[in-house]
Order: structure tokens, then C-alpha cells, then sequence
């Protein structure tokens, strides 16, 4: 296999199989590309036919459009709830078995205990799936961007800007459940198709491991760059680091691993504002969070992400001793953020120092888990001198501590007495829209 041209295989994609949404009709090339066995030249991939599996469909009727499969719904909605409470509830399990034995009530926590064969797939929303519908639209829509490179566990950016999709009949249901891998080429149709409502995925096109993985790749190489179109924050801006600043070039900046805890942007001998930020946990890991920074435009500051959400500040303290005394960089001033699950650290390094205006020239937290372990259990552990963004519906659900609402409600109205709290509203989930908030205002 020849290496793909990763920037081009949406373009491709969108060229044989993309609806004119003005009209709703689908393309006539696809018939030919199946028939022809031309499907891997026409969208530039460099795969041999054989090493795909059958292109099923031969035609198709005018209300159906072709999709590119990104993530079950139900697998997204159990990831946020586990970063929420901020483990795996002490299970010796892996993060996938703990999702899918939670959804499919095997879980002891779980309400009930149903088998596959008597689950109700529609009640739970578990046969939906976000996907990118292929259009040639000018401009495009904006091809999805992957944060992480695991699989199963992608992490999209802004998945919620992209349309949901179900599984049709409970035989495809049965068959795919929730394992239907990002990356999939689909067929799909509207119930509806004169206002474009009720989207059912009804036949799987290409699902080969080769073909999803290259589809996926395409979908990491997406930088904020090139998805300007729907996505919501995607002023993000460009990876591209400026020369002539005060971090020097993109040849210059890179990021370097201390103990565990991870620094970027370094660049020896440069003179910044460090960050010291406290990641999530579950999907909102050291990782994701470093994705978001790598994305963010190079400017004064340096971010260090320390190795775990949780640590201790004494393990956190030599990491920044070690990039003055050993790495040779100036450090003009010190600010401490703390993210979801992140609290805990946050609140960890303040115990620490004590809360001292003169060791934080700032101290932010970005909707924070309430966690008794951090602020106590009855929220008498409040930092002072604090900015907060936070929005308690993101702490809502059956699945979550009955009183974390609550919780992060208080733990504003006190925070708002020495500090401020912004409460962040939205009629969606933005916990992670608040990450990059709070990321954006303290890249200054």
C-alpha cells in the first residue's frame, strides 16, 4: 500500500460520493465506482481492491446520502460520565470493558441488569451514531478533527456540531451494537427527506480496518486551520508558531517530558509565564488536554501538565526547580488552573503553598468537579483570588452524585466572594468548550 495523501481523502470522498444538498440527489459516480472496482483510485487512497472489503451498494435512491461514521452516542455519553466522577469506580477493568458492561447493565452499579436480546436500543439511544455526511457544498462542511490517535477511544473535536444517525432494524443493531468503528463508510436516508429529519444509517458500505484507519488518519491531520466552517471554536487558531516571538520558531518549539509531567511549549533558555494546569481524567487526560494546548498559537507562555489529576504538588515542584536549574528557562511568573477532575491537583498545589498572592500571580478553575477531596464535604476548602468558568448542567444526570449540581452551584456563589465565577451557559454539554476558554485566556 502506497502512503495516502492524507489531506486529500475528504475531497475524494466528497467527489464520488457527495450530495448536492440543494437538490438532495446523490451523485452518479458512486454505481460506476463499485461496478468498476475503481472505488480506492477514484478517492486517492492507494489501496488495492482486494485489500478492501465487498463495496456492498449498487444504487441508491435520491434521498440518500453517504456518511463517514465518527462515534456511538451512548459510548460518548458513558466517557463524559466516567470523567465526571473521576474514575473507574475502583474497578480492575479496562476502560472499555467498564463503558460497555456499565451500558449493558452487567455493571453491579447499573439500575437493571438486560441482556442484549431484550435491549431496548431506541429507549437508550444506543444505535445512534454522530456522523459527517459527504456534500459538495462550497465551502465544505468542516471534516471532523480527531484530538487523539487511540482507538477505540477517539476524541472529536466539537462532536456534538455533527449530525446523529441511527442504526436501522434491530438486525443491524444486533450486528454492529456499538461496534461500528470511526471511519466507516455509510449509506444512509432521511425519513423525512423535505427538512432533512430522521437520518437512519441503512447499509454499511466499507468497514475494512485498512480503509477506517487511513479515514482516521485523514481526520487527525486536521488542523483548527482547515475547519472554519461549523465548528464551533474553531478560533482556536493554526498550529503554525510564529517566528520572531518569544518562543523562536516552529523548528525550535517542542515539548519535553519531566518525571512524568509535561511541558510545552519548551524552548531552552526562553523567558515565559508558566501555567501549571491540572488535567482531567477519563477521556480528559494529560493527553487531550495537550492536544488543545498544541493547537493554541505559541506565544509568552509555557504550559506544564503534570502526571496525573490529581498529583501532589511535591512531585510537581522539582519539575519546575528542574526547567530553571537544568533547562535554563526564566520563569517571569507562575499561574495555576486546574480542569474538571483536575480540582483535586489544583486544590493540592493551593494547600501547598497557601494560597499565597505573591507564588500565583493567577489561579484559575475550569468547570471543576466538586469533589469532597478537594473542597470538603461541606465546601468549606474555597481558594481565594480565583476565576472560574463552569456550567452546572454539565454536572447533572442520573449517573452522577445526586448533589454534584448542587455542589458546583455553591461552590461558585463562594468562589464569587473573594474572586469571580462566569457561569458559561448552553443548551448543550460545554465542558469542553470551557477547557478551551480557560486554555485561551491563559495563553497571554
Amino acid at each position: 500500500m502506497s502512503n495516502p495523501d492524507l489531506s486529500n481523502v475528504f475531497n475524494n470522498l466528497r467527489e464520488v460520493f457527495g450530495t448536492d444538498t440543494a437538490s438532495g440527489y446523490g451523485v452518479n459516480t458512486y454505481g460506476k465506482a463499485v461496478q468498476t472496482k475503481t472505488f480506492t483510485n477514484l478517492i486517492g487512497i492507494g489501496l488495492d481492491a482486494n485489500q478492501l472489503g465487498t463495496m456492498r451498494s449498487q444504487s441508491h435512491h435520491p434521498s440518500d446520502v453517504y456518511a463517514i461514521v465518527l462515534k456511538n452516542n451512548e459510548l460518548l455519553r458513558r466517557e463524559r460520565i466516567i470523567e465526571a466522577r473521576g474514575t473507574l469506580g475502583g474497578r480492575k477493568t479496562s476502560y472499555y470493558e467498564y463503558v460497555t458492561s456499565n451500558i449493558f447493565g452487567t455493571d453491579p452499579d447499573s439500575p437493571q441488569n438486560t441482556s442484549l436480546n431484550t435491549l431496548s436500543a431506541t429507549n437508550l439511544g444506543m444505535s445512534l451514531y454522530y456522523v459527517y455526511i459527504l456534500t459538495k457544498n462550497s465551502p465544505p462542511s468542516a471534516v471532523p478533527m480527531i484530538l487523539n490517535s487511540d482507538q477505540p477511544y477517539h476524541v472529536f473535536h466539537a462532536i456534538e456540531a455533527y449530525p446523529l444517525a441511527t442504526l436501522s432494524g434491530r438486525g443491524m443493531f444486533k450486528k454492529y451494537g456499538l461496534d461500528l468503528p470511526a471511519g466507516t463508510l455509510v449509506r444512509a436516508s432521511y425519513s423525512n427527506p423535505s427538512n432533512k429529519t430522521g437520518l437512519k444509517i441503512t447499509e454499511i458500505i466499507e468497514d475494512s480496518a485498512v480503509f477506517t484507519q487511513i479515514v482516521c488518519s485523514a481526520m487527525s491531520n486536521v488542523t483548527p486551520q482547515s475547519c472554519n466552517c461549523f465548528i464551533p471554536d474553531a478560533q482556536l487558531g493554526g498550529v503554525q508558531h510564529a517566528s520572531g516571538d518569544a518562543m523562536g520558531s516552529e523548528a525550535d518549539v517542542r515539548a519535553i517530558n519531566i518525571n512524568g509531567s509535561v511541558i510545552y511549549p519548551y524552548r531552552e533558555g526562553a523567558t515565559v509565564d508558566l501555567v501549571v494546569f491540572y488535567h482531567g481524567v477519563g477521556y480528559g487526560d494529560q493527553r487531550f488536554v495537550l492536544n488543545y494546548i498544541k493547537k493554541m498559537p505559541v506565544k509568552n507562555t509555557m504550559f506544564l501538565v503534570p502526571n496525573g489529576n490529581s498529583a501532589n504538588w511535591k512531585s510537581v515542584e522539582p519539575v519546575i526547580s528542574s526547567l530553571k536549574d537544568k533547562y535554563g528557562v526564566t520563569i517571569k511568573s507562575k499561574k495555576l488552573a486546574g480542569w474538571s477532575g483536575g480540582s483535586k491537583g489544583f486544590m493540592k498545589a493551593i494547600n501547598y503553598t497557601g494560597n499565597l498572592k505573591e507564588y500565583w500571580s493567577a489561579k484559575v478553575l475550569s468547570d471543576p468537579s466538586p469533589e469532597r477531596g478537594a473542597f470538603g464535604s461541606d465546601l468549606s476548602n474555597i481558594p481565594s483570588d480565583v476565576y472560574m468558568e463552569y456550567n452546572p448542567s454539565n454536572w447533572a444526570g442520573s449517573s452522577l452524585p445526586s448533589d454534584f449540581e448542587d455542589r458546583v452551584i455553591e461552590l461558585a456563589q463562594k468562589i464569587d466572594l473573594s474572586g469571580e465565577a462566569v457561569l458559561v451557559r448552553s443548551s448543550r454539554n460545554n465542558h469542553n468548550d470551557i477547557l478551551v476558554s480557560t486554555l485561551q485566556l491563559l495563553n497571554i
